[in-house]
């Protein structure tokens, strides 16, 4: 099976861009990133290009690298109250930060990465607004091929909190069995799954 992520974006962004027309005001989302990394600002450029396609008013927060937490916890926090209708923040953080603690100032509500550890429980227990990407991603393309998941044996590979751990808990919600596996794993079980 060729998966056509390009055909599948098109298609989605053409429905988002639909149902947005229809609001009385364009969804307004803001970005928080830090540093100058050349990846992250290409990421960002491809996010503000999509959003101007959907009519998304899309706001990116570029602050230093070597930004004082209670700084940015603070121009995090004016982002949540403010009129945003959605927050990411954009990863990595300074290695410095809290993780956890400064990406829980973002309430599920606006969550829309799901990148906090509360809104990632909340989806694991099947009760958050929002779907974590990569999740969606999967599901989207599960469901467009019509697979079944009953009867498969499904390897995840890493369970960081971007890719695997959001994986494995949309196929724990939906009954699948699956082995999670990492660098510490036997590639011979991995070859058989």
């Amino acid at each position: 099976m060729i998966v056509d992520g390009r055909e599948i974006a098109r298609d989605i962004e053409s429905k988002l861009k639909k149902t947005f027309a229809a609001y009385d005001k364009e969804p307004h989302i803001d970005f928080l990133s830090f540093g100058e990394d050349p990846s992250t600002r290409s990421f960002l450029n491809i996010k503000r290009r999509v959003a101007k396609r959907i009519g998304v008013d899309l706001h990116i927060h570029e602050l230093p690298e070597n930004t004082i937490e209670s700084a940015a916890e603070k121009i995090l926090q004016s982002l949540v109250d403010g009129q945003s209708d959605g927050v990411v923040v954009q990863l990595p953080l300074p290695s410095y930060f809290n993780r956890e603690t400064f990406l829980d100032i973002v309430p599920k509500e606006k969550d829309i990465d799901c990148l906090s550890p509360n809104a990632l429980e909340l989806y694991r227990k099947n009760e958050n607004v929002f779907v974590p990407p990569v999740a969606a991603a999967v599901e989207e393309i599960l469901s467009r091929n019509n697979i079944d998941l009953l009867d498969k044996k499904i390897a995840i590979v890493g369970y960081g909190n971007l890719v695997g751990k959001p994986v494995s808990l949309l196929l724990e919600n939906k009954g699948a069995e699956f082995e999670v596996f990492n660098s510490d794993s036997d590639l011979n079980r991995l070859r058989e799954v």
